[in-house]
């Protein structure tokens, strides 16, 4: 019972989640952003990533799993030979582009979809080459009203695909209002109510979007990000990973920053 309830879930939001209400965007202003794509497809733009090391991209672990699962719950994996990844675009049909293959992905050994643990890092073949349009991001922690996505996701119902990167200002919502909006969710209140409580869960997420300005299918990985005050630059503060109508849901990536750190530190390439 438990792993057919997951199982039907993890189906409902296996596709790579899109920016709604959003509006056009340059490389320039979000270069840590990368799109993982399917090869020998023709619709190959699959997820977004972040760049958090030369050789290193922080994305949603339900890119790179099945909707099915071993008998005993745990993720699938997809054959990373399938994907790459393409740097430094605007457009992701680009063909001006730094491109990589995925050596390895690293996935988060506590992952159950909708928990907030859907989080992997793919370990590229080799190291990208900084420029204006190709950065990696920090991880932040700061609290904010407000946060920016970004993707090439669906951009309006029912099947509105851009080929420019999409940005989008979501108003964050707090624990209390995030709680409210999932207990109204025909679906995602049933996983909660399965695990326990929302508290759990909710220490993970950070819930923003759904009323009209939203992330979508295919945006999945991608980052939302806000600015430091102190220093005037973005922060990674979460990976979308879900959504509905009420509400998105974000890994809080800061509640990930030992693992992702550590990881990093085994899996890094020295750069030139």
């Amino acid at each position: 019972m438990h792993f057919a309830i997951l199982g039907f879930l993890f189906t409902m939001s296996t596709s790579a989640f899109a920016i709604i209400g959003g509006k056009d965007a340059n490389i320039e202003e979000f270069p840590w952003h990368v799109s993982i794509q399917v090869k020998d497809s023709q619709e190959p733009h699959n997820c977004g990533g972040s760049i958090i090391a030369p050789n290193i991209i922080l994305t949603a672990e339900h890119c790179m799993v099945f909707a099915t699962t071993h008998a005993d719950g745990r993720p699938m994996p997809q054959n990373k030979d399938r994907y790459f990844v393409k740097t430094g675009i605007t457009d992701w049909r680009q063909s001006s582009a730094q491109t990589a293959e995925i050596k390895k992905v690293v996935f988060h050994n506590v992952y159950e979809k909708f928990s907030g643990y859907d989080v992997s890092l793919l370990v590229l073949d080799q190291c990208l080459t900084y420029n204006d349009k190709v950065q990696p991001i920090e991880i932040g922690d700061e609290a904010h009203e407000n946060i920016t996505a970004i993707g090439w996701g669906m951009s309006a119902y029912p099947n509105t695909y851009p080929y420019v990167l999409q940005k989008a200002e979501l108003k964050v919502h707090s624990q209390d209002e995030a709680t409210k909006r999932i207990a109204e969710t025909s679906v995602l209140k049933y996983i909660f109510k399965f695990f326990g409580s929302f508290e759990s869960p909710m220490s993970t997420l950070i819930a923003a979007g759904g009323t009209g300005t939203d992330t979508g299918t295919k945006d999945s990985g991608g980052s939302v990000t806000a600015a430091d005050p102190l220093i005037q630059k973005p922060m990674l503060l979460g990976i979308t990973s879900w959504g509905n109508e009420k509400t998105g849901g974000y890994v809080r990536a800061s509640y990930f920053k030992n693992w992702i750190d550590q990881k990093v530190q085994k899996h890094s390439k020295k750069c030139r």
